[in-house]
């Protein structure tokens, strides 16, 4: 096993993180989570993962969305998150 880390040490499981940052609950009880995967100590060749996941009440995955970069549906960085009455998950942070 190499102690060098690769690209592949940021993919964490379907609903799972390795720092996730924020939560929030939706009147429906699904909950939403934002996180991000970073290598440590920074490596510029490995861009982190930075990603949304969407959970059941009971826990369940469901979706993820989100990438590292500037475009659209990309984070630079996933600071909170919220969710609208109207059920719309809000990502707070910069791009």
């Amino acid at each position: 096993m190499s102690s060098t880390p690769e690209a592949s040490d940021l993919s964490p499981l379907d609903g799972e993180f390795n720092h996730p940052n924020s939560i929030a609950v939706a009147s429906d009880g699904s909950v939403y989570v934002s996180g991000a995967a970073f290598i440590v100590p920074y490596r510029a060749d490995i861009p982190p993962v930075v990603r949304m996941q969407k959970f059941t009440s009971e826990g369940v995955f469901v979706s993820k969305w989100g990438s590292y970069g500037t475009g659209d549906g990309q984070f630079h960085g996933t600071d909170g998150v919220a969710v609208a009455s109207d059920g719309q998950c809000l990502r707070c942070g910069h791009r």
